[in-house]
């Protein structure tokens, strides 16, 4: 038998990157993960050992201006975020020998929120905390005037950290888009035109209707989105459907969202949190939460409530600030009174005395 056949004709030929030191300092591992513009690698920063995940622009799409400009604004655009539920920007440069692009970023060992959705929806506190850290890295983005514009189970990843059951790190701004006014800046590189007026871009499943039409966008734009993967995570299935595109486009524009009570009647969903969630589905911008700090002040309430916080192994039992009430208030609805009083019983009892005393002295004299 030969030890040395040769693989089967539909066999995907190695990579060539995988097992490869770059740059004399990325030890390739593996590759973890693929798109229409390049590879993911799953690599060893040397001599420090930091895994790191390392982005690789395909050189077939090389001599594309408008991909290696989008790629080229992932890297500007989260180099500007430091935001811990954002990924962090490691290196950005060509590969010694190939020439590629490629982008280091730090490597999240958890995997996709998408990985969480196949295996079914997710517990309704854990979805808003995860809401919540998502919001946390978009408000950063809005406030230096960047716009993700394409949030989706597979842009947000999950880290491994000890003590805590979910950490969200919001990834892939490759189609971003830059206000440089917002953002204070004058027109320059991180400014760059990636699309033409009235180009659609995005996830269909995900996208929002002013988004979906070429219309103006803002930060309410992104909460759009991030409103489509709160309502997937609550009842495991998306609010829309189609069997294509234009009719996905044409439902988030159009067709209001099933309420999570009937879509997922057995979840006994919080009212709170239903009213949230349609609130970031609203297909007018002006209808919808007006920033991802208010998304987060609303969940911060509702988990107050459902789930507050904790101090020592013991669970606490629901935060309650009762009403301040008067000390011995009255029990019925007699009106309280305030009477007049005088000095008490014994400063007269006291001046009787001392007025006895002097008379007796005067006398005696």
């Amino acid at each position: 038998m030969d030890d040395h056949a040769d693989p089967p004709d539909d066999a995907e030929p190695p990579d060539p990157l995988v097992g490869r030191l770059l740059n004399d300092r990325y030890q390739v591992l593996a590759r973890v993960g693929e798109g229409g513009m390049g590879y993911v690698y799953k690599a060893r920063q040397e001599p420090i050992g930091r895994l790191v995940a390392l982005k690789v622009l395909l050189q077939e799409v090389a001599e594309n201006e408008q991909a290696v400009r989008r790629f080229l604004n992932e890297a500007r655009i989260i180099s500007q975020l430091r935001h811990p539920n954002t990924v962090s920007l490691i290196d950005f440069g060509h590969l010694e020998g190939t020439g590629q692009l490629f982008i280091a970023m730090e490597f999240l060992a958890g995997g996709q929120l998408r990985d969480l959705l196949d295996r079914g929806r997710i517990d309704p506190v854990a979805a808003l905390r995860m809401t919540r850290q998502i919001c946390q890295s978009l408000a950063e983005a809005h406030a230096k005037g960047i716009y993700h514009r394409d949030l989706k189970p597979e842009n947000v990843l999950l880290d491994d950290v000890e003590g805590e059951q979910f950490v969200v790190k919001v990834v892939d701004f490759g189609i971003a888009k830059l206000n440089p006014a917002l953002a204070g800046l004058e027109a320059g590189p991180l400014s760059i035109q990636l699309t033409a007026p009235g180009t659609r871009l995005g996830t269909p499943a995900y996208i929002p209707p002013e988004q979906a039409f070429g219309k103006a966008i803002d930060g309410r734009t992104d909460l759009y989105a991030l409103g489509v993967l709160l309502y997937e995570m609550l009842t495991g299935h998306l609010p829309f459907k189609s069997d294509s595109e234009q009719g996905l486009f044409l439902e988030h524009l159009h067709t209001p969202p099933r309420p999570i009570s009937e879509a997922a009647p057995d979840l006994a969903i919080d009212p709170a949190i239903e009213r949230l969630t349609l609130q970031m589905l609203e297909k007018k911008p002006d209808d919808r939460p007006p920033s991802a700090d208010a998304v987060i002040r609303t969940i911060d309430q509702i988990l107050m409530r459902l789930a507050p916080p904790t101090e020592g192994p013991t669970p606490q039992g629901p935060v309650t600030l009762e009403r301040a009430r008067m000390v011995d208030a009255p029990t019925d609805d007699t009106p309280v009174t305030i009477q007049r009083s005088g000095p008490p019983g014994w400063f007269w009892a006291v001046l009787a005395v001392g007025l006895l005393a002097i008379l007796a002295v005067a006398i005696l004299r």
